[in-house]
C-alpha cells in the first residue's frame, strides 16, 4: 500500500463529507434527507461492506477467528474500564453517562469501516467487523443502558452491521468448512 492510495482514498472520503456539508447548510438535505441518508448506509451500505469482506474467504482458521474475538472484546472491556476512571479522576458530575459514552464508543461503524475497505482492502474489513462484533455488543448493551432507564433493547442490539457481522463471521467459518469439503472425496459445496 503506497501513500498516494491512501491519500487519495481519504480525499474522496473528504469530499463526500463536505458535499454532505455544504448540502446541509444550503437546506439540500434537510432532516428528513438525513434519516433517509443515515439508513440507506446504516442498514444497506455497511453490511454489504461487511458481507462482501468476506467473499474470498478468510485468511484465519476458526481458532484464530475465535482469538481475533477474543482480543477485541478485551480491548473493549479494558476501554470501558478506562473510560469510567476517566469520568471519575476528571470529577465530572454533569452530563456522566454522555461523556462515558463518548470516550468508549468510537463512529467506527459509519466512517471507519468504508475508510477501512477503501484504504486497506476486504481483508482488512474483516479485521473491522470482528473489532465492531464486541464494541457494538457494549454500545447497545451498556451504553443504551447509559442513558435508557427501561433496560436492554434486542430489537436495537440487532441493527444492519451488527446482524452482518455475525454473518460474516458465519460466513468465514463455513467457508473453512468447504475448502475441508473440497480437498476430501464427494460433492463440494460453494458459496
Amino acid at each position: 500500500m503506497n501513500i498516494t492510495t491512501i491519500v487519495t482514498q481519504m480525499m474522496i472520503l473528504l469530499l463526500i463529507m463536505i458535499v454532505g456539508f455544504v448540502g446541509a447548510k444550503k437546506n439540500v438535505f434537510n432532516d428528513e434527507v438525513n434519516v433517509y441518508a443515515s439508513n440507506i448506509l446504516l442498514k444497506i451500505g455497511i453490511p454489504g461492506l461487511i458481507i462482501s469482506s468476506v467473499k474470498n474467504g478468510s485468511p484465519f482458521t476458526g481458532n484464530e477467528l475465535f482469538n481475533v474475538l477474543i482480543i477485541f472484546s478485551i480491548f473493549v472491556i479494558f476501554t470501558g474500564i478506562v473510560s469510567k476512571i476517566i469520568v471519575e479522576v476528571l470529577h465530572i458530575q454533569e452530563n456522566k453517562a454522555l461523556w462515558q459514552f463518548m470516550l468508549l464508543f468510537t463512529n467506527a461503524g459509519f466512517m471507519g469501516l468504508p475508510a477501512i475497505q477503501a484504504i486497506l482492502g476486504d481483508q482488512a474489513m474483516l479485521y473491522g467487523a470482528l473489532f465492531l462484533l464486541p464494541l457494538n455488543c457494549l454500545m447497545y448493551g451498556y451504553g443504551e443502558s447509559l442513558f435508557r432507564k427501561g433496560g436492554f433493547s434486542f430489537k436495537k442490539f440487532m441493527n444492519g452491521p451488527m446482524i452482518a457481522s455475525i454473518v460474516a463471521l458465519i460466513l468465514c467459518i463455513f467457508k473453512r468448512v468447504c475448502v475441508s469439503l473440497r480437498s476430501g472425496y464427494g460433492p463440494t459445496i460453494t458459496i
